[in-house]
């Protein structure tokens, strides 16, 4: 189901270590997945008018999606976006 999220202030994180803002922002998901995400005043009107539901966020920062990267194992990183456990081979890279 799509569903569109008005009334946001996006994170967007453009800029290496330091956050940029969208106010009044707007996001369109179909269920797990996000479609777009921008200004409000840039959503396209097909894409708005498919969506089923219409959630107002009252101004709410949305970030963008945060990995919690503790660990109890131990873990080396080879700088090219690979880490390697003692057991198994995992992919570190940000999304």
């Amino acid at each position: 189901m799509k569903t569109l999220w008005t009334n946001a202030r996006l994170a967007t994180m453009a800029a290496v270590g330091t956050p940029e803002f969208v106010d009044n922002g707007a996001l369109v998901t179909d269920g797990p997945l996000l479609q777009w995400a921008d200004s409000a005043a840039g959503l396209p009107a097909d894409l708005a008018r498919n969506c089923a539901a219409t959630i107002d966020l009252g101004g709410a920062l949305v970030t963008p999606g945060l990995i919690d990267c503790h660990s109890l194992g131990s873990y080396e990183f080879s700088g090219n976006g690979k880490c390697f456990s003692e057991k198994d081979e995992c992919d570190c890279r940000y999304l």
